[in-house]
């Protein structure tokens, strides 16, 4: 399975979306706060599949921030007054990162409408996302 994550990083003022190749489903926060991260099909409409990664590594959809619950991800309030968090986007292997952790973001093969944190790994296509420009 193929996904395709819709999101966008602040990057030198610039709006973009980075994408896992082209299979028609994106990343989602799925509406409900708190709630679990995961993937659904794309709607091209951004909303709950437009999320920002910034250069201080917060993770964010709106003002709800991504953090691991576990080895699941879920959207929760961003802390108040902070732009910085635990996120790292790897542009050579494609992964995004659990700094705290080292761990991945994974779409999980088993359950693949879920992501979870796991061992990175280069070889692992469920880990791989890659930049696209997105403008609204």
């Amino acid at each position: 399975m193929i996904v395709e994550i819709a999101m966008f990083s602040l990057r030198d003022i610039k709006e973009e979306v980075f994408d896992l190749f082209a299979s028609g489903k994106c990343l989602d926060r799925m509406g409900g706060i708190p709630g679990p991260l995961g993937v659904h099909g794309c709607h091209g409409y951004g909303g709950n599949q437009l999320l920002r990664l910034n250069v201080e590594g917060q993770l964010a959809q709106g003002e709800w921030c991504l953090t691991p619950k576990g080895v699941r991800v879920e959207a929760n309030h961003c802390v108040k007054g902070t732009v910085n968090g635990p996120w790292a986007y790897e542009e050579e292997t494609g992964h995004i990162i659990y700094t705290r952790s080292r761990q991945c973001l994974t779409v999980d093969a088993p359950r693949p409408g879920d992501l979870t944190l796991t061992r990175c790994d280069a070889d692992n296509q469920f880990q791989k996302f890659v930049w696209k420009e997105f403008y609204q």
